[in-house]
């Protein structure tokens, strides 16, 4: 089975991934640009594109994803993220369902205010919902947390989402393989509600 995880920042995307783990390999094209090997043609090619400051053209992506889909349980962590990046996706493989985690704006603003990542392996966490072991460092590898943006920018992030969204959920709606679960209550409730739906043939 192969599924996309949508949602805006902040939704939990990462985190309900990260739970589906080891049944699905989690793909997220972050990591996927971060572990990049810098010696081969294309590793090069997408360091000199981060470096300048610019992002990293689709069809390149596409590529990194089409070398990891080697797994029947594949789960997309955040991506696509625009209705180009969906139809380049359906290319390559076959998606089965799609799980749009909905979270109003001013809760997402509230969650992402107290959000840290590891810059090292990518892992986010929160400083109320989902405290590191250690204050202040990484429980996969134990690297020092960074914070995330400020309002400012977090409002930034959720306009550009909210404009693309709309394409993304209509496209995979006419599908008939869309799915909503309400991703403002506990992790343990969301999650439940996923293993329910990803179950169901």
């Amino acid at each position: 089975m192969k599924i996309i995880l949508l949602g805006p920042p902040g939704s939990g995307k990462g985190t309900y991934a990260q739970m589906l783990e080891p049944k699905f390999k989690r793909i997220s094209t972050g990591d996927l640009l971060r572990h990049i090997n810098k010696n081969t043609k294309i590793g090069k090619e997408i360091s000199d594109i981060l470096s300048e400051g610019r992002l990293v053209p689709d069809d390149i992506v596409i590529k990194l994803i089409e070398k990891e889909i080697n797994k029947e349980n594949i789960v997309f962590d955040g991506f696509p993220r625009t209705l180009e990046q969906a139809k380049l996706l359906d290319k390559i493989t076959t998606i089965d369902k799609v799980v749009l985690l909905k979270v109003s704006d001013d809760i997402i603003i509230k969650r992402l205010a107290g959000r840290m990542q590891c810059l090292k392996c990518g892992r986010v966490y929160h400083i109320k919902n989902n405290p590191p072991k250690k204050k202040g460092i990484c429980d996969n590898c134990f690297s020092i947390l960074h914070r995330r943006e400020d309002e400012n920018a977090i409002k930034k992030r959720l306009k550009i989402y909210n404009k693309n969204i709309k394409q993304i959920y209509d496209y995979y709606n006419k599908k008939e393989i869309l799915y909503e679960i309400d991703a403002e209550r506990t992790i343990k409730e969301i999650f439940k509600d996923l293993e329910k739906l990803l179950n169901e043939k």
